[in-house]
């Protein structure tokens, strides 16, 4: 009887010992890009229109999976969101049917950028365009 009562009284320490050692795992936290919308405000010299794309490296990824035909003053909704495993860029590019593609501007990122809406200028091949991405922390 009396080891019993001994193990009664050993009891509750080993169930709070138990219940202290709880671990709960926190997953890292990454950002999530939205690329919101591309704004031609001057196309590549000697043309009125431009087709063009969005690639994120270093994945591959391409938004849209065709192209934006875009004159000057026009804007297109891109909407696209995606979640950074590592540093990388967006780059915007003119599409070329015979020679390789123009890249007109990039932007690199890390996965620590802050919260808010950024508004990059992307110039070259004469032309100029605003890319408009979205950071949720």
């Amino acid at each position: 009887m009396k080891i019993i009562a001994k193990l009664l009284l050993l009891l509750p320490v080993i169930v709070l010992t138990g219940a202290a050692t709880e671990v709960t795992y926190q997953y890292p936290q990454r950002p999530i890009f939205v690329i919101q919308s591309v704004e031609c405000i001057r196309t590549t010299s000697g043309s009125d229109t431009d087709t063009v794309y969005i690639s994120r490296q270093p994945e591959g990824a391409r938004y849209p999976k065709g192209t934006f035909t875009m004159s000057a003053g026009e804007k297109a909704t891109v909407g696209r969101y995606f979640y950074p495993k590592a540093p990388g860029s967006i780059a915007l590019y003119e599409e070329d049917s015979l020679t390789a593609d123009d890249e007109i501007g990039k932007f690199n990122f890390t996965t620590a950028e802050k919260s808010g809406t950024y508004v990059i200028t992307m110039t070259g091949d004469g032309a100029e365009y605003r890319v408009t991405i979205q950071v949720r922390n």
